[in-house]
């Protein structure tokens, strides 16, 4: 992926102004990949338009895939302006983890400290309660999808027996999360199993 750097008489300006070098990563983890990527690079983009802290040097790379997720990882090289900016930056970009070069920066007031972590701890509110919503809301979805999604099932085979990659086809999913679905109709006593073809049981093919 994209390697870009800053402009080098601008860094090195800051640098002696006394502006704080740094290292970061951060990470960003979903699918489909393309936008995974995509969220990760306009994350990053968005540092360039902070005062408190200029872009050395970005780079991207992909990360292990898991579960099914992908992995998207940025190396970022900044400059900072103080040391309130790196536990600004910290709160605003939450980068999986940041390495200042050697040098001595507790020169941070405890005005300055203060009005930070009563920032953070305002943010940490607003994201507990948003997850909180975020959550219910998710069980809410989760449990029209499923019930959807088993009504699609139902239908498709009304026409006879078939096997999960016509039942997927039928109902637009993937064959890993069908599977799933019909194991839990195979519980309820809906659905049948028979080699590698599904039908519906007697009792749901008389009541349907």
């Amino acid at each position: 992926m994209v390697n870009e750097k800053g402009n080098a008489k601008e860094i090195k300006r800051r640098k002696e102004e006394g502006w704080i070098e740094g290292s970061c990563i951060i990470e960003a983890i979903g699918k489909p990949e393309k936008e995974t990527e995509e969220f990760l690079e306009k994350h990053v983009s968005n540092i360039e338009k902070e005062d408190y802290c200029y872009l050395i040097e970005k780079e991207f790379f992909d990360g292990e895939k898991k579960e099914g997720l992908f992995t998207k990882v940025a190396e970022v090289h900044l400059l900072f302006k103080d040391v309130k900016s790196i536990l600004q930056f910290s709160l605003d970009f939450m980068p999986a983890s940041i390495e200042i070069a050697d040098r001595e920066i507790l020169d941070i007031k405890a005005s300055d400290f203060n009005l930070f972590v009563n920032d953070m701890l305002a943010k940490l509110h607003d994201l507990n309660m948003m997850v909180k919503a975020l959550d219910k809301q998710s069980k809410r979805l989760f449990s029209t999808q499923n019930a959807l999604l088993k009504n699609i099932v139902f239908v498709s085979l009304r026409e006879g027996s078939k096997n999960i990659e016509e039942i997927s086809r039928d109902a637009g999913v993937d064959k890993e999360f069908m599977e799933k679905v019909l194991n839990t109709l195979i519980k309820e006593e809906l659905v049948e199993k028979n080699g590698e073809r599904y039908r519906l049981k007697p009792k749901r093919k008389a009541q349907a």
